[in-house]
Parts: structure tokens; C-alpha cells; sequence
């Protein structure tokens, strides 16, 4: 799962949280374009965050790291 942090509804960390409760072995990446935020989960603090603008190196190298566990 990509998500941004900041969201309608639901913030990112709050669905990171949500979607490893329910499928502890799903990967999770939170990113923002926010400066001034800062990612912070409940159960999992080993989600990657993102700050964004990010080229596609970084993000294909992140996703990759991610899928490889």
C-alpha cells in the first residue's frame, strides 16, 4: 500500500496502523509533500515515510525494500 499522509477521513498513519492490523505482513508506505509532518503509528513504527517531492529512484528503491521485507 502507497499512501499519503493526509488524507479526507482518514490520515495515513491511521490506515497504516489499520492495514497492519489486519494483514500484519501487507507493506506500508506513507508519504507527504507536508514539511511540517511527521509519521506516527500506533502499533507499527516500522512503516517507511516519505518526503515528498521524490524522484522515481527513490520511490522504485523504496517499494522494492518493502516487497522484499
Amino acid at each position: 500500500v502507497l499512501t499519503d499522509l493526509r488524507m479526507p477521513g482518514m490520515n495515513g498513519a491511521t490506515l497504516a496502523d489499520e492495514m497492519r492490523r489486519r494483514h500484519p505482513a501487507l507493506p506500508v508506505i506513507v508519504m507527504s509533500g507536508d514539511a511540517a509532518a511527521s509519521l506516527r503509528t500506533g502499533s507499527d513504527q516500522h512503516v517507511p515515510f516519505l518526503r515528498k517531492p521524490l524522484d522515481a529512484a527513490t520511490l522504485t528503491r523504496a517499494v522494492r525494500a518493502s516487497l522484499d521485507g
